[in-house]
């Protein structure tokens, strides 16, 4: 198994973290091998068009074995961000709705097949009452330039309460595969072969 990440500080904390002999960390895309499976789970939002096309194309042709597989998730915009210009998370650069992320995907991989991951949520009417003022405050806020710079400077911990990502509960998901359920999913996955 090996890990990559773009920032070497990283590496050196999570190969502290992590360690099994059948396990290393790099931030070389050259020192990548040949792999049955790459994942890419929460991150492809991150990247810069320039770099974003790279990887893909690196994956597609260079790091994935015949057969191989590579299995990606990020957020769905039309959960997270609809109608915004900019996403609701400072840090993404590009959000993808099921048809956008398929038709970035297609440009690589032959075959790509895309899921919907949903969250099973027992609500009652005060809790909805206030996800929803928490996401239209949210989603105000998102678009303010002065409270996005300030907010990347935020601890984790503060972004999570304001997103409504801090929850004590156990969570539980479910994959769904029916068009009209994908677009609902507040993660996307894509699930990719050449």
């Amino acid at each position: 198994v090996t890990g990559y990440d773009i920032d070497k500080k990283t590496i050196v904390i999570t190969s502290r973290f992590f360690k099994k002999k059948n396990l290393c960390f790099i931030s070389d895309l050259n020192s990548l091998g040949h792999y049955d499976v790459v994942t890419m789970f929460q991150v492809i939002e991150h990247f810069s068009n320039s770099f974003r096309n790279e990887i893909l194309r690196r994956i597609s042709s260079e790091y994935l074995k015949a057969k191989g597989i590579f299995i990606c998730s990020t957020p769905n915009k039309l959960v997270t961000s609809s109608g915004l210009k900019k996403p609701v998370m400072v840090f993404h650069i590009c959000e993808y709705t099921p048809t956008t992320l398929n038709k970035e995907l297609e440009k690589y991989f032959k075959k790509v097949k895309i899921y919907g991951q949903t969250e099973v949520l027992e609500e009652t009417k005060a809790t909805n009452k206030i996800q929803l003022i928490r996401k239209n405050l949210t989603r105000f806020l998102s678009q303010i330039e002065i409270v996005r710079i300030i907010s990347r400077h935020l601890p984790i911990k503060f972004k999570y309460l304001l997103m409504g990502n801090l929850v004590k509960d156990r969570r539980q998901y479910k994959l769904v595969t029916r068009e009209e359920k994908i677009k609902d999913a507040i993660t996307l996955i894509a699930i990719c072969q050449n």
